[in-house]
């Protein structure tokens, strides 16, 4: 230990010389550390390159102790289970290297530095094939785990891979099949591995192996193990059941003494909805859990359930909630802005078909009874919702069973008179013509009364001049009924046709005027924007999305908050004067006339929608005013709400400028604006070409249905005349043949 004592001498004079005062006396003593080190190292290859040298100039003893090492390691190589490799290895490779050897041991005079460069190069090209052979038999096996093809390989190598068997056999038993391929994989890993170590062992143990490059052999065989995954996707196919085995048990072991888990956003949405935590603790879990304030309201604002198309039909129904409302929850659920009008036409529809199925079985009854004509029938089979207003629709069906119900009491009455004889049947048969408007059930009834009446009495045909006298009398006057009452309907249905058809252009000019406005918004808006933040990056874009976001809430709240104050008011002035006489309403209007000069900004827009209210109230009946309330506030109502709209419109398409051009150059940007807004536009016209080619189909069919409505009036009316005249023309036969009989 002389040798170990002198050195640690040596280092502590070097760390205390120039060099410790220089760095240090710690630095100073890494530092000599770090030159014994080197000189350890360089001591070592000295001395390797002597052994090599000794063993180049011994060389028959050198090979001696190769085949030696070969001998002694290759049993191992027995434990190959590939037999393929096994055989390759083991019988082509060692062996051939194996007789070289032998032979060159043989040829005594030849052993020198000569015979080692014949070894290395012969050794070189069997390395070089033992590479190429091993690369392509673990790319041919791994074929069997991809099951599909990599490539052409010698039969061999693949003799048993048959995909469409494979595929079938992991069709029809996967878990043994797995089981099998589990194995394969595991004893072509265990190969790869003892062909490896073999082969180091072999260069570290000889002085010649070294020479020759056998651990090189050994970390190309490692190399091809990791390249082709044979090494990392051990995991794959042990992983399963070191998870069973050891992972979940640890596991579940951690979670029950640690509980490291965390309420996921799932969870805390479902607790909101479920009222088990308020607004403010699902705000702190979100915050916990990661979430930034702004993206925390819009969770919140998604966690609530919204209702179905269903339930929001039977709110509108119900008049619970009205246009505006309905169309907002559309929006809120994601119907498409080019289908949503249709949507909404057709819950709206919807909403109201027992209302119509309502009205047209009045109308049916009133039918069967004779009270309505076919074609009124028909006019009320053909009514839609597009044609007629819901409270207007309730209206008429009560309307139309008061109808059924007054005319039952005077058919009633008359049918009691004509009994006891009050009424003779002429006049009976008048009476009823005025009611009953379709002939047969007329004749029907008044045969059924005569026969009730008379029962055993047989109605004789043949009468007097005097009884067909007053029985043409009567017809005239029927007939003359039928066409004042058939004149009348045809006045009103062809006001309801034109009705419907300024209502049907009224509704689609008011849609095309909401698309125009609102496309000309967005335009503006975009490129009004663009003027401004044309040129952002990403972080400025999304601050100027923060401020226009805030801007624009509190314009919405506070028009919301106007609106409301207004409904209130507008509430308030008519509970006050529902009842009032037109002079005191006049001088409530100047009283708020003159409130209005002293009023501030905040008050001036609802006093002026009293004074509104009250002007319109003051003419009107007690009755009619309340509906005219409710007109009123409706009216206010779509105003805001259009206003509203039109600012969320302006904000949205400056986010969506915004987010399109965050990182592009100020001119990039200016260009994409006008590009947006150009293509708005052109949307906008799209959408307004399709619903004017709609609405030029509901009036070419409206009209049609006009005129053919018209032309079977005019034929009934025709027809008319035509009885008329004829029962004119054999009244004044009658009566001149008894003027003859009177003389």
């Amino acid at each position: 230990m002389s040798w170990m004592r002198r050195i640690k001498g040596a280092i502590g004079r070097i760390a205390s010389s120039r060099l410790g005062r220089v760095f240090g006396k710690y630095l100073g003593y890494q530092m000599a550390g770090l030159a014994v080190g080197t000189g350890f190292e360089i001591a070592s290859l000295f001395t390797m390159e002597a052994t090599l040298q000794q063993a180049l100039a011994d060389m028959g003893k050198a090979l001696e102790d190769l085949g030696k090492q070969i001998q002694d390691n290759s049993k191992v190589l027995q434990g190959i289970r590939t037999a393929y490799l096994r055989n390759f290895v083991v019988g082509s490779f060692l062996g051939r290297l194996s007789n070289r050897i032998a032979g060159m041991l043989r040829a005594r005079r030849w052993l020198g530095w000569f015979t080692g460069y014949i070894v290395f190069v012969e050794f070189s090209m069997l390395a070089t094939e033992l590479y190429q052979v091993i690369y392509q038999y673990v790319l041919a096996r791994m074929q069997r785990f991809a099951m599909i093809s990599l490539g052409n390989f010698p039969g061999e190598m693949e003799h048993d891979i048959q995909y469409e068997r494979l595929y079938q056999a992991y069709r029809e038993n996967p878990e043994e099949m797995a089981k099998q391929a589990l194995k394969e994989f595991l004893d072509l890993q265990h190969d790869l591995n003892l062909i490896a170590s073999f082969f180091d062992t072999v260069g570290a143990n000889s002085a010649l192996g070294h020479w020759l490059g056998f651990r090189s052999v050994a970390r190309m065989v490692t190399n091809i193990s990791w390249s082709l995954g044979i090494g990392w996707l051990s995991w794959i196919a042990v992983g399963p059941g070191m998870r069973y085995s050891i992972a979940r048990g640890l596991e579940k072991f951690y979670r029950e003494k640690i509980r490291p888990e965390e309420f996921t956003r799932e969870m805390v949405t479902r607790f909101l909805r479920r009222n088990i935590i308020d607004v403010e603790g699902a705000k702190e879990i979100l915050a916990e859990l990661g979430w930034g304030d702004d993206k925390i309201e819009k969770i919140i604002e998604d966690a609530w359930d919204y209702p179905s198309r269903t339930e929001l039909q039977d709110l509108y129904e119900d008049k619970i909630i009205t246009d505006e409302k309905l169309n907002e929850w559309f929006m809120k659920l994601g119907i498409h802005p080019r289908i949503r009008d249709d949507m909404l036409t057709l819950t709206i529809k919807r909403a109201t078909s027992s209302v119509m199925k309502s009205y047209v079985s009045a109308v049916e009854s009133n039918y069967l009874k004779g009270y309505r004509s076919l074609e009124e029938l028909k006019n009320a089979y053909n009514l839609t919702i597009s044609n007629v207003n819901v409270d207007d629709l309730r209206a008429l069906t009560i309307a139309e069973k008061d109808f059924g119900e007054r005319n039952d009491e005077r058919v009633k009455t008359l049918i009691e008179a004509f009994r006891d004889g009050t009424i003779d049947e002429e006049t009976f048969r008048a009476r009823l013509a005025e009611i009953i408007v379709r002939p047969e059930v007329l004749e029907n009834l008044v045969a059924l009364e005569k026969q009730r009446k008379q029962p055993k009495i047989r109605v004789e045909p043949t009468e007097t001049l005097e009884r067909r006298l007053r029985r043409l009398e009567n017809r005239l006057e029927i007939l003359q009924i039928q066409y004042r009452y058939q004149s009348k309907l045809r006045e009103q249905d062809l006001a309801v046709m034109d009705a419907r058809i300024t209502r049907t252009k009224t509704r689609y000019d008011a849609m095309i005027e909401r698309i125009r406005r609102l496309a000309e918004i967005r335009a503006e808006s975009i490129l009004a924007e663009a003027q401004i933040s044309a040129g952002y990056d990403v972080e400025r874009a999304e601050a100027r999305i923060r401020e226009l976001t805030a801007i624009t809430e509190a314009q919405v709240s506070r028009l919301q908050a106007e609106l409301e104050a207004i409904i209130k008011a507008l509430e308030e002035e008519f509970e006050t004067f529902r009842t009032a006489t037109t002079y005191e309403v006049q001088a409530r209007i100047r009283y708020w006339q003159v409130k209005l000069e002293e009023a501030s900004p905040d008050q001036k827009p609802i006093i002026e929608a009293k004074i509104i209210l009250l002007q319109e109230l003051a003419a009107l009946s007690v009755a009619e005013r309340e509906q005219r309330v409710r007109t009123v506030i409706e009216r206010y109502k779509a105003r805001y709400n259009a206003r509203i709209e039109e600012i969320k419109e302006r904000l949205e398409a400056r986010i969506t400028f915004l987010r399109e051009t965050a990182g592009l150059s100020r001119d990039e940007a200016l260009a994409r604006a006008r590009e947006m807004a150009e293509r708005i536009k052109a949307e906008a016209e799209e959408r307004v070409k399709e619903l004017e080619k709609r609405r030029d189909v509901e009036l070419k069919e409206l009209e049609e249905r006009k005129k053919k409505l018209e032309l079977q009036y005019d034929r009934r009316l025709e027809e008319l005349e035509t009885r008329i005249r004829q029962t004119r023309e054999e009244l004044e036969i009658v009566r001149e043949a008894l003027q003859k009989i009177s003389r």
